[in-house]
This record gives C-alpha cells, sequence and structure tokens, in this order.
C-alpha cells in the first residue's frame, strides 16, 4: 500500500482528536474514533456568548478554562492562554493538559520539545518536576529511537527524567536507545546504573539487536547479565 493512501486510512479510521461546537444552546465537545464514531461531551456550564475555542483542545469563556469537556479547576480565564500542544498557563499557574504544574514559574516557563520544558527553577517532563541539578544548562542528548532517554545538564545526567547517580556529565555519552556510559559508569535506560559494568570496555555490539551490550566482564540484556549469545554477541 502507498504511504499516502496509508496516512490518510488512518486519518479517517484512527482519528480521535476534538473540537468545540455549538448545539441546542449548549456547548459540546465533539471526538471521533473507528470503536465509538463521533461522541458528544457536554461542557457542563460553558458561556456561550463569550466561548472561545483556543486550540489544542483548550478553550476559555468569561468565567472558566476548559481542556476537552471539563473545567480546569483554579484556572484563571481572563488570562489563560495556550503556549503549546498540551501547555497552557495563566498569570499564576501552567498547566500540561488539564493539571497544574507543581510550583512551575509562567513568567519564565517554555516548551523545550513535546516531553520536556522548562522555567528559570527547574525541568519538567510532561509535566513532572524533575528537580535536576542546574536548570539552565539542561538539553537533551538524543540518541535515535528515542529522544526522551538520556539528558544532562552541567551537573548531572539523566534517564527519563530521573537522575543518574554519580554520573559524570563532561564525559557522558550514549550508546543507543538502551545504553549510555560516562568515564566511570555504564548506564541502562530500563534500570538506571549496571552495577559492577567497566565502563572502559562498554560497548554496544554491532548486532541488530538494541538492548544487547557487553563488557571485559559479561555480556547483558536490558541492562542485566545475560549469556553471551554468539547471534547477537558476535566476536
Amino acid at each position: 500500500m502507498k504511504p499516502c493512501i496509508v496516512i490518510l486510512l488512518c486519518l479517517l479510521v484512527c482519528a480521535c482528536g476534538g473540537d468545540y461546537q455549538q448545539e441546542d444552546g449548549h456547548i459540546v465537545f465533539v471526538t471521533a474514533n473507528e470503536g465509538q464514531g463521533t461522541v458528544k461531551t457536554l461542557v457542563q456550564g460553558a458561556d456561550i456568548a463569550s466561548f472561545r475555542d483556543l486550540g489544542n483542545y483548550y478553550a476559555v469563556d468569561k468565567n472558566r478554562a476548559y481542556r476537552g469537556s471539563g473545567a480546569i479547576s483554579g484556572a484563571h480565564a481572563a488570562s489563560f492562554v495556550v503556549i503549546a500542544p498540551d501547555y497552557a498557563k495563566d498569570d499564576a499557574q501552567v498547566y500540561y493538559s488539564h493539571k497544574p504544574i507543581a510550583h512551575a514559574d509562567p513568567a519564565s516557563f517554555v516548551v523545550i520539545d513535546p516531553n520536556y520544558a522548562r522555567d528559570r527553577n527547574d525541568v519538567y517532563m510532561q509535566g513532572e518536576p524533575m528537580h535536576v541539578c542546574d536548570a539552565s544548562s539542561f538539553h537533551r542528548v538524543a540518541d535515535e529511537l528515542d529522544s526522551r532517554n538520556w539528558a544532562i545538564d552541567n551537573q548531572c545526567a539523566y534517564v527519563r527524567g530521573v537522575r543518574l547517580p554519580g554520573a559524570h556529565p563532561r564525559s557522558f555519552r550514549v550508546l543507543g536507545y538502551e545504553y549510555a556510559k560516562d568515564d566511570v559508569q555504564a548506564y541502562s535506560s530500563t534500570f538506571g546504573v549496571i552495577r559492577d559494568a567497566d565502563a572502559a570496555t562498554f560497548e554496544m555490539p554491532k548486532s541488530p539487536c538494541n538492548i544487547c551490550a557487553r563488557d571485559k566482564y559479561r555480556c547483558y540484556s536490558s541492562g542485566k547479565p545475560t549469556p553471551c549469545n554468539p547471534r547477537f554477541f558476535p566476536q
């Protein structure tokens, strides 16, 4: 099947986005998918006269801000703006989807990419504070398959939003989707620090296996010791 046909079918069959419509004197949020067809959900308490669709499933009226069919608790409608897909803010808080991001600073908050955002105090992964060592120098160290996995700042390194204990960011480098290392330790994106791994000789073999690694002592699968199968660990 040609790629353009596949894309068209996915848009027609798999679509699950939504938009706002006025119907019978009410505002409804309309979604569609293969399993349920068109679904219309009443936006409770919406003021039709002042209601505005802001895009990315956000809306406001004179009283409230909304995500989908639900009002966002505590949001200030007068100052509420969308800043990126899944992110919005008002003069007091920042929101990921409909949830306030704890301690986020609206004035300095910026979205780095769909997974990460930062303000003057911290970095956030999908709305969750990471408590990084240095927010100003934080950046992803992207691998080929998943840019969420690895990141560093001037003092620390991280995997999937979690700090790696004892990591050395200056020598930190990504080996692939599952593995990274520095001058002292090797790391798995599944389990973090790989105990007893020899960082100097730790490597990913040239094989189809993207969860395989080895050092001079042993072989690993997803960060755990495993027999050195010649199929995945060629000499």
